[in-house]
């Protein structure tokens, strides 16, 4: 169990890290829409072969 407190200092960890793989993916821009839906469907097929 933990304090409020703790939770607290936690949750503002995981915040900055957040923040600091967003500002990353700015940085260094993002899949296009073609290039996102070719992944996902990469990873479906993984999960519908059992990988």
């Amino acid at each position: 169990m933990l304090s409020y407190a703790e939770f607290e200092r936690l949750k503002a960890i995981e915040d900055r890290y957040w923040g600091e793989k967003a500002q990353q993916a700015l940085k260094e821009g993002f899949l296009s829409e073609k290039a996102t839906q070719q992944w996902l469907n990469t990873l479906q097929e993984r999960l519908n072969a059992g990988v």
